[in-house]
């Protein structure tokens, strides 16, 4: 109690006095704690003093930074006076700043919403979108200059505005949303657009053909290195995928995979079975290749829209402007893909989610054809007929059955009543189109008359014969005796081969049907009569 008595009768004698403070507290152990100050109040001695101090080892630490304990004590200033002086980690002090007090002001909502309301009316007004004039004429107005910060953060939620004022045109474009259209809701229209592409699939296969040569190639190689037979790949085909998409529900119609690169043939055969299976859609929407844009598939098309039976001249491009005319028919810009974006995702989806997981899958072909021995491009590991069919069945399987997101309406969220209701998948899709779609059917004769091979020949000893694809044709007709006439005339009858059944066929003199005509072998001898055999 004594001590403490006398540290306070004397701290308060010394207070009294006014002097001997700091020198009696260090005498007992006690030392007034030095206040923080901004930086740039240091006088000038302590600035000197710090700056001489840097230099010094003593007060550095062991790995060379400089301790600022040390010279916050040997100078006698707050540690983080002294360590922001150091770093420069400090600003200007307020009476520095050419805004002070603006933000203070700012606070007061009915000066703020005079200040804004003004200055909408000045940047709205400008063509330019001028933030700096607008807030000139602002505090012009108002007596009160807008912090710049704030003033571009008002013109940028301004912009739209701005746009919607004075180029309305560009804003819709740019800010009204092009929603799709509601492909599920409006189940009337399936068939409506069909989508016709061709794609080159990523995944090879081994072809019949070389599998005796890559053989020969691989036991050479056992010979002289199993190790690199082992790995060894083998050479490998491409394949291409023609595909017939529905544009409203994205079911895929029809999809033929063609060992070869696509040809007319293949797009007029694919055409006539969606006819025949679907019914003839109201519009194709077509690429510019040269296996849609062609002699063979122009005039099946032409004949089948038409409904003309007469046989079509070469007139191709007359054709092609008279189909699209009558807006049955659609080619795409070229070198603009988007036109056919739904194929092109659809395939894109068939890479990602089947080709991808195969091991001779390639997406880069240039690095991949790089073997140790150059037997080959990518490594195949299937025939064109297991290729083929597994294809197949992850399309119409998982492709078809998988949910997608795309299906979402966009305007609407997840949750909502629209979305929640709606398709889920594309097989749900297509289920709830083609309850209420009624085919457009088309004449069977009709189709066959225009898709059938035509061929000019004689008719001889009772039958009309010829080869076709390597097999030997032996035409007889149901009435021999109306063909007598034509038994001298040299090419008089044109034959039109059934596209289903080859051992089957009409004869025509020019556009007059004469009769039908069946092979000996047709029906496996039973379409034939006896009367007619014998003849």
């Amino acid at each position: 109690m004594g001590m403490f008595a006398q540290l306070s009768s004397t701290g308060n004698s010394n207070l009294a006095t006014g002097s001997g403070t700091t020198s009696q507290a260090a005498s007992v152990g006690l030392q007034q704690p030095t206040l923080y100050k901004h930086p740039s109040e240091m006088s000038a001695a302590n600035i000197v003093r710090i700056t001489n101090a840097l230099g010094d080892a003593k007060f550095k630490k062991p790995n060379g930074k400089p301790n600022i304990r040390k010279i916050s004590d040997h100078v006698q200033e707050h540690y983080f006076t002294v360590k922001r002086f150091i770093e420069g980690a400090y600003k200007k002090p307020d009476e520095f700043r050419a805004d002070k007090g603006r933000m203070r002001k700012f606070k007061n909502s009915q000066l703020q919403k005079l200040v804004k309301e003004t200055f909408v009316k000045w940047f709205t007004a400008n063509a330019q979108q001028n933030v700096a004039y607008a807030t000139y004429k602002t505090e012009l107005e108002t007596g009160y200059k807008i912090p710049v910060h704030i003033a571009y953060e008002w013109g940028r939620t301004l912009s739209g505005a701005h746009d919607f004022k004075h180029y309305y045109k560009t804003f819709i474009k740019k800010h009204t949303p092009h929603l799709h259209i509601d492909n599920w809701g409006e189940v009337e229209n399936f068939l409506d657009v069909v989508i016709t592409d061709v794609n080159k699939i990523d995944d090879p296969f081994i072809p019949e053909t070389e599998r005796g040569k890559i053989n020969l190639e691989l036991d050479a190689l056992r010979k002289t290195n199993k190790k690199k037979w082992e790995t060894q790949r083998t050479k490998a085909a491409t394949a291409y995928q023609l595909t017939f998409i529905d544009r409203k529900t994205r079911f895929p119609l029809l999809t033929v995979v063609c060992p070869h690169s696509v040809s007319g043939s293949d797009v007029k055969k694919g055409m006539m079975r969606v006819i025949k299976k679907w019914g003839l859609p109201k519009k194709w929407y077509l690429d510019n290749g040269r296996e849609f844009v062609n002699e063979e598939t122009i005039q099946f098309l032409y004949g089948v829209y038409s409904g003309e039976m007469e046989w079509n001249q070469s007139c191709t491009n007359l054709q092609v402007v008279e189909l699209c005319e009558q807006g049955t028919t659609e080619f795409s810009i070229p070198y603009q893909p988007y036109g056919k974006g739904t194929q092109e995702r659809q395939y894109r989806i068939i890479k990602d989610e089947h080709f991808a997981f195969s091991p001779s899958y390639s997406p880069n072909q240039v690095e991949s054809r790089k073997p140790s021995l150059q037997l080959s491009a990518v490594q195949p590991e299937k025939f064109f007929e297991e290729l083929a069919k597994d294809l197949d069945e992850f399309i119409y399987g998982d492709f078809l059955t998988r949910p997608r997101e795309m299906f979402l309406h966009p305007g609407y969220t997840a949750t909502h009543e629209i979305n929640l209701n709606r398709p889920k998948t594309i097989l749900e899709a297509f289920n709830t189109a083609y309850q209420t779609y009624e085919p457009a059917v088309v004449d069977e004769f009709l189709l066959a008359y225009h898709y059938a091979d035509k061929r000019m020949k004689t008719f001889r000893e009772g039958c009309i014969e010829f080869t076709y694809k390597k097999i030997k044709l032996q035409y007889i007709p149901e009435d021999p005796a109306l063909l007598r006439e034509y038994s001298f005339v040299k090419e008089a009858i044109t034959v039109l081969m059934d596209p289903q059944q080859i051992y089957h066929c009409w004869l025509f003199d020019g556009k007059k049907l004469l009769c039908e005509a069946k092979d000996i072998r047709y029906e496996t001898n039973i379409g034939i009569s006896k009367d007619r055999a014998s003849y």
